[in-house]
């Protein structure tokens, strides 16, 4: 459960890192509107979530840790522990 989450979150904090990038670009390139300055409008549908947690649980940083947790788990379970 915690994993999804954590992948999820993941996966929407990089999405607002590409909207930030595509703001800056957009300031760069002087193709800003007065809309941009106070609307991120993010993807909010059942795929664009979806897509959210696949990026996160593709991520090093939460795969690695999860699957670190269920290695010792599982060796925990054959030792008897």
């Amino acid at each position: 459960m915690f994993f999804l989450l954590d992948a999820y979150y993941l996966g929407l904090e990089r999405h607002f890192i590409c909207l930030q990038k595509e703001f800056v670009n957009k300031l760069k390139n002087n193709t800003i509107e007065v809309e941009d300055f106070y609307l991120i409008k993010a993807k909010n549908s059942i795929k664009s979530n979806l897509k959210f947690i696949y990026n996160g649980m593709r991520s090093f940083s939460t795969s690695f840790i999860y699957a670190t947790i269920i290695i010792v788990i599982i060796i925990l379970d054959l030792v008897g522990l």
